[in-house]
């Protein structure tokens, strides 16, 4: 159903995670999937076609040709179009903060146009039909974007310098810890080789990650999970609960009530094609 390509970025590697493109093959049907939570943040810039989303029994809303996507804490349905091609940039949950300079909270679970904060850009004009050359436009300028943050004067000035900012260090830590244990993390532990409160702490979460680190944790061990059963779709749910930390299969199925809304045997059996290549990544 989906031509996917991903791009490891080389020069801005410390912030973006992949850049990908996506194609839907299907002919003259369009596409339906409940997506699912995965703790990053993302750009996405249509080349063609255009998509919907809903969530629960909402309105449908037209996405923008090119749009921020920030971080959900429930799942959403996605309509998109026959034959759409899409280009995204993929950030860690914490690294999209040094190029916008807002807190990442304020955003809220939304799908924003990109116009909203970063006006003027030019990185929607770096995408075309040739996905190699599109890939190393989009890293091209956005390490130009970087640049003119850390030159620019007042706001501009403090965007380039948020990584230096008081409490971005204890995230960047706490989310590589995260991601490299795949979700599951002791969130006692982590406040407290960071010195702060646990108050504090979830602040600085809020802030740069735009939900708490319990939140984060969970998500992350989901997608885990999705990750692991998709490798090894022999294995029955059981075997799959202790691979991903959880405690047991109540965990699970609690896990996915809350950031799926479904079961995990409801989720396995329904398309979940770009849910499932996003946990991948």
């Amino acid at each position: 159903m989906f031509t996917f390509r991903q791009y490891i970025p080389t020069k801005t590697g410390h912030l973006v995670k992949s850049m990908w493109y996506m194609e839907h093959a299907g002919g003259g049907e369009g596409y339906e999937e409940e997506i699912v939570p995965d703790g990053h943040h993302e750009l996405i810039f249509y080349l063609d076609g255009r998509s919907q989303h809903r969530i629960g029994n909402g309105a449908w809303i037209d996405e923008p040709g090119a749009l921020i996507a920030s971080q959900t804490l429930q799942s959403h349905r996605l309509r998109m179009s026959a034959g759409s091609k899409l280009y995204g940039i993929r950030f860690y949950p914490h690294t999209l903060y040094p190029l916008l300079g807002v807190p990442l909270h304020l955003l809220g679970s939304a799908m924003m146009p990109m116009d909203d904060l970063l006006k003027g850009d030019g990185l929607a004009a770096c995408i075309d039909e040739d996905v190699t050359a599109s890939f190393r436009r989009l890293e091209h300028r956005l390490l130009g974007l970087l640049s003119e943050r850390a030159m620019g004067q007042s706001a501009g000035l403090l965007r380039g310098k948020a990584m230096e900012q008081p409490g971005y260090a204890y995230v960047d830590h706490s989310v590589r810890r995260m991601l490299a244990g795949g979700g599951p993390a002791s969130i006692k532990t982590l406040v407290g080789k960071s010195g702060v409160t646990a108050k504090h702490y979830d602040e600085l979460f809020k802030r740069y990650v735009g939900i708490t680190p319990k939140c984060l944790s969970s998500i992350l061990q989901l997608n885990s999970f999705i990750r692991y059963k998709n490798r090894f779709p022999a294995k029955t749910l059981t075997e799959c609960v202790y691979e991903a930390g959880y405690y047991d299969q109540s965990h699970l199925i609690r896990a996915f009530n809350q950031w799926v809304g479904a079961t995990p045997g409801q989720y396995f059996h329904s398309r979940a094609e770009i849910s499932d290549l996003f946990a991948a990544l």
